[in-house]
Parts: structure tokens; sequence; C-alpha cells
């Protein structure tokens, strides 16, 4: 039971302060590229041009939407 605790609360403070947690936001890249390829049916979007676009270029049309990908924004914390 104690190792079932300590498994928990490791992999909660990992999520929380490092960039493990951005795991969490792959389903939206998947669905974003699966809304890209809707949109673009006479031209087939591939998933590397779709990560190139997305993550080279400064994309700011849907803001929200663009910044919940996964390792778009980083969120830093301190701990003094």
């Amino acid at each position: 039971m104690k190792r079932i605790i300590v498994l928990w609360l490791a992999s909660l403070f990992l999520c929380a302060n490092t960039s493990i947690g951005q795991l969490f936001k792959f389903p939206n890249l998947i669905i974003h590229y699966q809304e890209h390829q809707k949109e673009r049916k006479d031209t087939t979007v591939t998933f590397f041009d779709f990560i190139k676009e997305h993550y080279t270029k400064n994309v700011t049309s849907d803001t929200e939407e663009h910044q919940d990908l996964p390792f778009k924004t980083f969120d830093t914390s301190l701990i003094f």
C-alpha cells in the first residue's frame, strides 16, 4: 500500500512540476490534426507538414485552440 501511495505522489509531482504533464495534451494534437485534414479535402496534409506548420511558424489564428497543443507553451514554476 505504501508503494502505491509513493508512486502516485511521485507521478503527481512529476506531472505538476515538469513537462511530463504535456503528454496529456497529445489527444488534442491528434484531434487538431484530424480537423486540418477535414478542412483541406482537396490536398492531403501529412502529419510532418502539420507539425512543421504549427511548431516552426507562429500561428496566431485560434490561439486558444493552438495553445492546447503539447509543448506549445511551457509553464514555469519557481520553488524557493
